[in-house]
């Protein structure tokens, strides 16, 4: 856990807690509590967790919200 190439992983002194490393493996979860290096969008959006609904179009493109008040859109 504390080789060269785990190093800058460790970030708080209980993550090398043997109990907690052998908790960790036995659940199968991340030793670090670190999003994988590699992933499906599928995997990332699930570890984010839900997006909270909104009526807001502040990040839609202009073409889009011209259209809904050109068009009488409801």
């Amino acid at each position: 856990m504390k080789a060269y190439s785990h190093h800058d992983r460790v970030r708080f002194a209980h993550y090398l807690n043997h109990d907690r490393i052998q908790d960790v493996i036995c659940k199968g979860a991340d030793l670090f509590d670190m999003l994988p290096e590699e992933y499906t969008f599928k995997e990332i959006i699930g570890k984010m967790g839900p997006i909270p609904h909104s009526y807001s179009a502040v990040h839609l493109p202009a073409a889009c919200t011209s259209r809904i008040y050109h068009e009488g859109i409801q």
